[in-house]
């Protein structure tokens, strides 16, 4: 006697298959760069291309024998020295352009304690100028020219020291009107001080008076 089993037709499992999907099948691809061995791979072969560039190819690539080429430089050779003979003679020159300078100061300081810009200033300007240019030339190095516009202006300053002597005799008398000392009074022979009533012309007459009787001036008072 059969049972129901045997006559109960023969039935598919019912078992779930899941589809492999394109995604999946693609997560190795999905991996960081530093994990993949092909990363690796393609970071060794770069290195050694760069180490065969570097080292190997400017071998290959120059012939053997083949002499340097030497690079020019911009920069010119350094000057040769002066020789000793052009050193003393610059050394001379110099020297001779010094002497005439220092005979200019002692006319310059003559004449301005003279006053010569009372009695013809352009003149002392004038040389001045000229020994301007000498200075000029001294930074120059160029000794020579620089002597020579130094004697052109002691000259004019000898000649103007001629002059003072035989002017000096007619710079008889300065009159102050002002109420202030006159500091080129010492180029005359004798100095008139006016003095007013006003009590500030008086009290400043008072110290110029004072002053020139310290320094030793003769004085003498005039009441008109």
């Amino acid at each position: 006697m059969s049972t129901s089993n045997d006559q109960d037709p023969i039935r598919p499992s019912d078992i779930a298959f899941t589809p492999v999907t394109a995604a999946d099948s693609g997560k190795a691809d999905n991996l960081p760069w530093q994990q993949r061995r092909a990363s690796w791979v393609a970071l060794a072969i770069c290195v050694l291309l760069a180490l065969v560039v570097i080292f190997v190819l400017p071998a290959l690539v120059q012939p053997p024998g083949t002499p340097p080429v030497p690079i020019a430089s911009d920069r010119t050779a350094a000057p040769t020295a002066e020789s000793p003979f052009r050193d003393a003679q610059l050394a001379t020159a110099r020297r001779a352009a010094q002497d005439v300078l220092s005979k200019i100061l002692e006319k310059q300081a003559f004449l301005e304690s003279k006053n010569v810009e009372l009695w013809d200033r352009e003149a002392f300007d004038r040389a001045l100028a000229v020994a301007a240019t000498g200075d000029t030339h001294y930074r120059q190095r160029t000794f020579n020219q620089a002597q020579g516009a130094y004697q052109s202006a002691l000259d004019q300053l000898t000649a103007l020291e001629l002059r003072y002597d035989d002017t000096s005799s007619h710079l008889d008398i300065l009159i102050n009107l002002t109420e202030k000392k006159l500091n080129q009074f010492s180029s005359f022979h004798r100095l008139v001080e006016i003095i007013t009533k006003n009590k500030g012309s008086i009290e400043m007459g008072r110290q110029r008076f004072k002053w020139y009787r310290d320094r030793g001036y003769d004085i003498k008072v005039h009441k008109m």
